[in-house]
């Protein structure tokens, strides 16, 4: 069948790069965002490790399990922003759009070679536009920002990129099978695919999953289980080193669930709250995609609202989805296909074994590719039944609902981009979908405090207690709160009430001791400082504390020790350090403070108040002095 649009098509480039520039503009608000109080400060603001390329930064990116997560891929990215942009939320940001626009680039390319298997025979002009469409629906859904405007989301968009390319790495290679091409293009193809796949899993270990949509892909749209002469065997054999890659991925991402402890039993978490919580999540999606409006960071926490009530509903709207998928299959198998592909995207998100929130934004970014594929396909096979007579009609009524649909979304994301500014932004609309959110509490709490208002932080912690009053976290923040208002007395029982819930919170050990130091008990605040740095032996504010109050116990020894460690740590602390060397220059230690002040210059090159104090320094004299 060779159905043309009224205007001449060609499948060049100009088509990837339109889609991948019209994604860009719809995001270039998000230059505009900063970093939020969501993992931001652990990731980037407080954490040093991932910044450059050197020796310590590379071991470290490829070694640590930081946040629960294995990610080295996509530290580098983060690195090599660092040397880009230093601390400018702007140049992350736009690394992830950049990235984003490419998967719909990429995702354009693959909706091809689909509606390609799905509609043998047609043109290359009628496939462009389903497939342009497919792709923006795909890439200005207002469900894709909350991975492309938060920067801790690198791991989603870079993944994506990946995993998209993993795809149509797979497609290419079947493609050249079918068509009987030579087999070295093919293993080329095939290997790209692995070497993709394991990109994907080094970026966010949550797309293991795809190698089981390979598998799905051979059933549908390829149909290779049915080609004459194919044996399941090979089809399942081509996938082990998919599997293999996959499993180890998982077992990765279940040790770095288990080190941050957020796995919960079933004591805590039944087998009904957690088959609730699976209804609730995938009703939530279905529901957001068709109408992504009231978008929220936080939707709910299993810690504060019971499912088990609402677990029949959400049940039977999944049971409907799924039944009329099973029962359409034969008019329309691409349904069932991509319900099948949505539930193996999701089902590492889905709260089975645990969750925070339910349901997050993020989590669709590839789970909502098959939808796009739907819809292209579905756009091009009423194209083919209402060709005759209709194809300019056809044409021009595609271009205004295509527009409308796609300006909706585009309206819908500047929006949701706004949201995203900064925290406070973030969590006053978090609070306004979900008040009773303890997450969203706390949160907007430490937003305010973090600003000075420690007052209206503590009526937030309290909301947030009251709802969920075993959360160490809030807990320690209600201490802290009370504790920068100068009342050290009354946070003295938060912090040990937060230690009870997470005794191995260096934090908490430490916030204990700073009561106890701002008391001028420095006998009793020492242990609580070696304490938190036995926990964590690099946590700099303890040993600066730790420092201070062995000096005001006049031991100098111990007390330069720990001072330097916490300046070479972080310089936030060089000022405490600089004293140290004034007072050695004041006892006549020249050769102490003339060390302790070229170690400050060695860090920080412009401090000329440090290097007059050098400078002022007679050279050493024989004695040592």
């Amino acid at each position: 069948m060779n159905l043309k649009p009224p205007f001449p098509f060609r499948t060049t480039w100009v088509w990837p790069v339109g889609v991948a520039f019209l994604t860009l503009l719809v995001f270039l608000p998000a230059l505009r965002n900063g970093f939020v109080n969501w993992d931001d400060a652990a990731n980037f603001l407080n954490n040093p490790h991932y910044r450059g390329f050197g020796w310590e930064q590379l071991k470290w990116m490829w070694s640590t399990l930081h946040m629960g997560h294995y990610i080295p891929l996509t530290w580098m990215t983060l690195g090599l922003d660092y040397r880009l942009w230093g601390m400018n939320p702007a140049g992350y940001h736009f690394t992830n759009i950049l990235l984003h626009a490419a998967n719909a680039s990429l995702f354009y390319l693959l909706l091809v070679c689909l509606l390609k298997r799905l509609f043998p025979g047609g043109t290359e002009e009628e496939f462009v536009f389903p497939a342009v469409l497919g792709a923006l629906v795909f890439s200005i859904h207002p469900l894709r920002v909350e991975s492309v405007a938060w920067v801790t989301e690198r791991r989603d968009v870079l993944s994506g990129f990946f995993s998209l390319g993993t795809l149509l790495a797979y497609a290419n290679y079947v493609r050249l099978g079918a068509l009987g091409m030579g087999r070295g293009s093919q293993r080329g193809w095939y290997a790209g695919a692995v070497v993709l796949f394991g990109g994907a899993l080094l970026s966010k270990s949550t797309v293991a999953p795809l190698a089981g949509v390979l598998l799905l892909l051979d059933v549908y749209p390829w149909r290779r289980f049915q080609e004459p002469g194919t044996r399941w065997a090979r089809l399942l054999a081509e996938k082990v080193p998919f599997f293999v890659l996959g499993a180890a991925a998982s077992y990765g991402m279940i040790q770095a669930t288990l080190a941050i402890d957020s796995l919960r039993s079933l004591e805590h978490f039944s087998v009904a709250s957690r088959g609730s919580c699976v209804a609730w999540s995938l009703a939530y999606y279905v529901w957001k995609t068709a109408f992504p409006v009231h978008l929220s960071p936080i939707y709910a926490s299993t810690g504060i609202v019971h499912f088990s009530e609402w677990a029949f509903v959400f049940w039977v709207l999944i049971a409907l989805v799924t039944l009329s998928a099973v029962f359409l299959r034969r008019r329309w198998p691409g349904v069932l296909a991509a319900w099948g592909y949505s539930l193996l995207m999701l089902s590492p998100s889905l709260g089975i074994a645990d969750s925070v929130s339910l349901m997050q934004d993020r989590y669709s970014y590839l789970a909502n590719l098959g939808w796009s594929v739907i819809l292209a396909s579905g756009l091009l096979s009423w194209r083919r039944k209402t060709a005759v007579g209709g194809g300019r009609r056809f044409f021009w009524g595609g271009v205004i609902l295509s527009v409308a649909l796609l300006a909706t979304y585009a309206t819908l994301t500047i929006r949701q981009l706004r949201i995203w500014k900064n925290s406070e932004s973030l969590w006053r609309r978090a609070l306004d979908c979900n008040p009773d959110s303890d997450i969203a509490n706390e949160n907007y709490g430490l937003t305010l405090a973090q600003s000075g208002r420690h007052e209206e932080a503590i009526g937030y912690y309290q909301k947030s207690y009251a709802i969920y009053p075993r959360c160490p976290v809030v807990v320690n923040n209600m201490g802290d709160a009370l504790l920068r208002l100068k009342k050290p007395l009354e946070a003295l029982p938060w912090f040990q009430a937060a230690l009870r819930l997470r005794p191995d919170s260096h934090q908490t050990v430490f916030n204990l001791g700073v009561v106890y130091f701002v008391l001028n008990r420095w006998t009793e605040a020492v242990p609580h400082f070696q304490r938190a740095l036995e926990i964590n032996s690099r946590y700099a504010p303890a040993h600066n504390k730790l420092g201070i109050a062995m000096a005001r116990l006049g031991r100098w020894d111990r007390a330069a020790e720990h001072l330097r460690d916490a300046f070479l740590l972080e310089t936030r602390f060089a000022d405490d350090y600089l004293k140290l060397g004034d007072f050695a220059s004041r006892q006549g230690l020249r050769s102490e403070a003339r060390r302790i002040y070229a170690e400050i210059l060695e860090k920080k090159p412009d401090a000329r108040d440090v290097r007059a104090r050098l400078n002022a320094l007679a050279p050493d004299d024989p004695r040592g002095k």
